[in-house]
C-alpha cells in the first residue's frame, strides 16, 4: 500500500531601471515607489498625491476585435516555447545546475523579449474562454493561457536571480532583478493588480467602481516583494537611502497585501520586520524622523508579536527620532498585517483541520491531484458554503469538501467586530510519498 500525504495551502482573497534582457512597454517614470511609502506611512505626509489615473483596470480582452487566426496561431506558439522554458528551469533549480540556468534563462528571456505576450495589441484583443487556448494551474491557481506565459517570465527571472545570488554573480544579480521588476511593474499596470490597493489602503477621494483583480494578481506581489527587497539592500549598500526607504516601501505591501501573509504569515512576518528596520535606518539617515520613528516602533510591535526580543539599537533609535518628532496617538497600523490588515480585511487563521481520506480506487492507480476550495468562514470560524472551484480529478472533490467541513480558524475579524469572511479558498494536495520525490514536489496541474 502507497503512503500518502497532504498539503492544504490557504489563500486570502522615481527610479528609472535598465536591464538588457527585456524591452517591455512601459513608461519608466511611472517608477515611484515613494507613493508606497506614502500609503505605509500616511500620518508622515501631507498629501498622499495618488491620483486615480495610478489604479489601471485589467486590460485583457477589453477591445471589441478579437485576435487575427494568424495572431492566435503566433500566441499558442510562442505560449508553448515559454512553458517549456519555465518547466526546464524548474527542474534545473531542483538539481541546482546554476551554470545551465543563467544560460538557458537568457536564451528564455530572449525570446520573450521577441514574443507577443507582453505586447498590449495583442493583451486587450486576447479572448481567455477562446476555443483553442490551454488554461494552466500554476502554484495552485488557475490561470488564462496568456496569463500564465506572463507569469511564467517573472518565474524565469526570480530563478535566474537565484542563481545568479548562488554564483556570487552581483551584478548579473541586479541585471535579474530589474528584468524581473520590470515585468512585475507591467502586470501591475495593465492587469489591474493596482486596484487591490484601492481596497487594502484608505485612499482620499478614491473610488473604484468596479473591481476586476485576475488571479495573476495572487501569484505576483511575494515575487515582486522579493525583487524589491534585493533592490532595497543594493541601495544600502550605494548608502542611496531615498531609494532604500522607497524599495522598503513597495516590499512590505507587496508583504502585506500577497495571500502569503496569511498561509505563511511567519516567513512574511520576518520579511516585513526586516525591511521595517531597514526603512528606519535609512530614514535616519536621510533625517526623515517621522519615518524613522514609525519605522522602529512598528518593528518593536512586530518582533514582539512573533516571540522575537527587539533589539536595543531599535529602541534608542525610536527614542533618538522622538525628538525631533512627537508622535500622533492614532495609528491604524495594524501589528499582525500592517497597514492593509483587519481594517477592511477580514482575518481568520486556520487552527485545525482533519485530512481527507485518500480516495482508494485513485491511490491504488497512482493519481495524484488537488482540488481548490472555495468556503465562508463564519463568525464561529467555522467553514459553510464550501463549494469546489476546480480539480485535477472528479474523485479528489468529495473527500476534499467533507475534510472542509472540519476546518476550524480564529474568530475571523474586521477591527474589532466579528464579521464573517467570504470566498476562502483553500488548495488541498493529494500526494503520493516516495523518497525519490523532492521535498518541493507538487503532483502535475497543481504548480
Amino acid at each position: 500500500m502507497h503512503r500518502f500525504f497532504f498539503l492544504i495551502y490557504f489563500i486570502l482573497s522615481g527610479h528609472v531601471f535598465s536591464a538588457d534582457f527585456i524591452d517591455l512597454d512601459i513608461d519608466n517614470s511611472k517608477f515611484n515607489f515613494s507613493k508606497y511609502t506614502k500609503l505605509q506611512f500616511p500620518q508622515c505626509f501631507d498629501n498622499l498625491g495618488i491620483s486615480k489615473d495610478f489604479f489601471q483596470p485589467d486590460l485583457l480582452g477589453t477591445f471589441n476585435e478579437d485576435l487575427s487566426s494568424r495572431n492566435k496561431k503566433t500566441l499558442r506558439k510562442q505560449g508553448k516555447s515559454i512553458r517549456n522554458y519555465h518547466s526546464k528551469l524548474v527542474k534545473l533549480r531542483q538539481e541546482k545546475d546554476n551554470e545551465s540556468i543563467l544560460r538557458i534563462s537568457r536564451e528564455a528571456m530572449s525570446f520573450i523579449n521577441g514574443s507577443s505576450i507582453f505586447d498590449k495589441e495583442f493583451l486587450i484583443k486576447y479572448k481567455p474562454f477562446s476555443r483553442g487556448y490551454d488554461r494552466f494551474i500554476l502554484n495552485g491557481v488557475p490561470l488564462d493561457f496568456l496569463s500564465s506565459q506572463q507569469f511564467s517570465a517573472l518565474m524565469i527571472s526570480s530563478i535566474a536571480l537565484e542563481s545568479a545570488k548562488d554564483q556570487g554573480l552581483h551584478n548579473l544579480s541586479k541585471e535579474w532583478t530589474n528584468t524581473g521588476l520590470k515585468i512585475s511593474r507591467w502586470i501591475f499596470e495593465n492587469r489591474g493588480c493596482s486596484q487591490i490597493l484601492s481596497t487594502a489602503y484608505d485612499i482620499p477621494n478614491i473610488k473604484i467602481k468596479r473591481l476586476r483583480v485576475n488571479n495573476l494578481c495572487s501569484l505576483l506581489h511575494n515575487t515582486e516583494s522579493y525583487f524589491a527587497e534585493n533592490l532595497l539592500l543594493d541601495s544600502l549598500q550605494k548608502e542611496d537611502y531615498k531609494s532604500a526607504i522607497a524599495f522598503a516601501s513597495l516590499s512590505i505591501i507587496d508583504q502585506e497585501i500577497t495571500p502569503i501573509s496569511q498561509s505563511s504569515y511567519e516567513s512574511s512576518a520576518f520579511v516585513r520586520l526586516n525591511n521595517l528596520v531597514r526603512l528606519a535606518y535609512s530614514a535616519k539617515k536621510e533625517k526623515s524622523w517621522c519615518l524613522a520613528y514609525k519605522g522602529n516602533d512598528r518593528a518593536i510591535s512586530l518582533a514582539k508579536e512573533i516571540g522575537i526580543e527587539p533589539l536595543e539599537a531599535w529602541l534608542k533609535a525610536r527614542d533618538f527620532a522622538a525628538n525631533y518628532y512627537k508622535p500622533d496617538e492614532e495609528d491604524l497600523w495594524s501589528t499582525r498585517y500592517g497597514s492593509a490588515g483587519d481594517k477592511k480585511i477580514g482575518i481568520a487563521i486556520p487552527i485545525e483541520q482533519v485530512h481527507p481520506v485518500y480516495p482508494l480506487r485513485l491511490l491504488q492507480r497512482g493519481i495524484e491531484g488537488c482540488v481548490m476550495l472555495n468556503f465562508t468562514v463564519n463568525k464561529e470560524g467555522k467553514t459553510e458554503d464550501i463549494k469546489v472551484e476546480w480539480t485535477t480529478e472528479d474523485g479528489f472533490s468529495e473527500p476534499a469538501i467533507e475534510s472542509a467541513k472540519t476546518y476550524t480558524y480564529s474568530i475571523p475579524k474586521t477591527g474589532e467586530e466579528t464579521t464573517k469572511i467570504f470566498n476562502y479558498k483553500t488548495i488541498v494536495v493529494f500526494k503520493i510519498q516516495d523518497p525519490n520525490k523532492s521535498n518541493d514536489y507538487v503532483p502535475a496541474g497543481c504548480e
